[in-house]
């Protein structure tokens, strides 16, 4: 595996962390909703009374991603991939996918980083019960 030379950017609702050569910064807070809770779907992160975690925070989280993603050979300068998942009830990602494609190999890329991650996330809560939760990142990857 190659180490990337690439600068990502990430942006969630709860807000925005940039990792790369120059390290990262974390900022942003979400807001609670009285919106019940089923169990057929996945929970926005707005909706959430606590934030599904990382061990060891968000930027441990794009750290991870920013270090495994492989050096792809593209002509573009700047790239931007948006990639959604669930972080199930236990912790575990799953239905990974991208939502807009953009460059092929830098699509499957991204879904091969994040599939790779083993590493369980505390999942997020709603009136104290554990639930499924969506996310929806914006990766910039800038040469």
């Amino acid at each position: 595996v190659s180490q990337s030379r690439y600068t990502f950017t990430f942006t969630t609702t709860t807000g925005t962390v940039i990792s790369g050569p120059s390290g990262g910064t974390n900022t942003g807070t979400s807001t609670g909703s009285t919106l019940p809770i089923t169990d057929n779907g996945p929970v926005k992160t707005f909706e959430l009374d606590r934030q599904p975690a990382f061990p060891g925070g968000m930027k441990s989280f794009y750290d991870y991603v920013s270090t495994n993603f492989e050096k792809q050979e593209i002509e573009e300068e700047t790239i931007k991939v948006m990639v959604s998942f669930v972080i199930e009830k236990n912790g575990a990602m799953s239905n990974i996918t991208v939502l807009k494609n953009t460059n092929p190999a830098i699509d499957r890329e991204a879904i091969r980083v994040l599939k790779s991650l083993k590493t369980k996330w505390s999942p997020g809560f709603k009136d104290n019960q554990a639930v499924r939760t969506q996310f929806t990142l914006p990766i910039t990857i800038v040469m």
